[in-house]
């Protein structure tokens, strides 16, 4: 290996609907400490499009201080590029940028997944951030999934999910003007006093997925004393489990007992969740599931794919 070859670098990009995450390590040895860290703003495919993942992934690499000419491995694990189109643009645009670089496109729960497990099978993953999604990976190298289908048509259980229903509540109270204390923070972080402006909000002026999901953290910040807001943090926890269960379904699983992990935002409040989450779960009597901890996040599943191609 020539000095040159030591310098070489290998970037790892978890993208959401959020945030992008990313790290920079040794493309020589992909577990090795990482060099530097950083983040930017989201980079969700469907959301921000090629030119928003153009912008990101410039951004990222002039915070890391790192010549794109150095990277020598892409792995871009990102929301939105389930299909192949999207798969191929993304791509396109990460080989502009990175023109020496192997870049390597994936969806953003197969990064979490392989962070979540390594190289086991057969596990499920719950994707809680600001959407939602179940995935595992077949004996065969397939995967599958349920849900992860956008703020608009799913993402049952997610940031957005939860804050889009948070808006619903405001909405509901506001047609009898009895607001509880829940809608009322609401309506003050909006800086609204009349709950109909919240269609202004969102059909004027784009009020989206993101936006929605900044909402989360008041409803929990309000369990315990406010019941509508309990009853949201409950049927977030249900809708988590359910989305376990349709995965399982589609699943030929020959085992009793299926592992599975919990990742994203959402498990800051796990505490919260967990009771309706787990009673949703013990309905299922195909299998039983055992809970346990991610291995590492998505950036280490990154890592993990990385090592896995340059050994091939």
């Amino acid at each position: 290996m020539t000095n040159s070859d030591k310098t070489k670098l290998l970037l790892v990009l978890d993208g959401g609907g959020t945030r992008t995450r990313a790290l920079v390590a040794p493309a020589a040895d992909p577990s090795a400490l990482p060099c530097g860290t950083t983040e930017a703003g989201p980079s969700n495919f469907n959301q921000v499009g090629a030119d928003g993942l153009k912008a990101v992934a410039c951004e990222i690499i002039e915070r890391l201080a790192v010549p794109a000419h150095r990277i020598q491995t892409v792995v871009a694990g990102l929301a939105g590029v389930g299909r192949e189109q999207e798969r191929q643009q993304a791509e396109s645009v990460l080989c502009e940028i990175f023109s020496e670089a192997r870049v390597l496109v994936r969806t953003d729960a197969e990064l979490a997944y392989d962070g979540a497990f390594g190289s086991q099978t057969g596990g499920i993953l719950i994707i809680a951030g600001t959407g939602s999604i179940a995935w595992t990976r077949l004996a065969d190298g397939r995967f599958l999934r349920a849900g992860g289908w956008g703020p608009l048509l799913g993402d049952d259980g997610s940031g957005a999910w939860l804050g889009r229903e948070a808006l619903r509540l405001c909405l509901r109270q506001g047609e009898t003007g009895t607001f509880g204390p829940l809608s009322k923070a609401i309506l003050e972080s909006l800086n609204i006093t009349e709950a109909s402006r919240i269609l202004n909000l969102v059909y004027q002026q784009k009020y989206d997925s993101q936006h929605w999901a900044s909402l989360a953290p008041l409803v929990f910040e309000f369990a315990g004393k406010d019941m509508e807001a309990d009853k949201l943090i409950q049927e977030t926890g249900t809708a988590l489990a359910e989305l376990a269960r349709r995965l399982l379904a589609q699943m030929d699983a020959t085992t009793e007992q299926i592992p599975l992990a919990v990742c994203g935002g959402l498990t800051a409040q796990w505490p919260l969740l967990e009771p309706s989450f787990m009673a949703e779960l013990e309905r299922e009597s195909r299998a039983k599931f055992e809970i346990i901890e991610p291995l590492g996040d998505a950036l280490f599943g990154g890592r993990f794919i990385a090592q896995k191609h340059s050994s091939l």
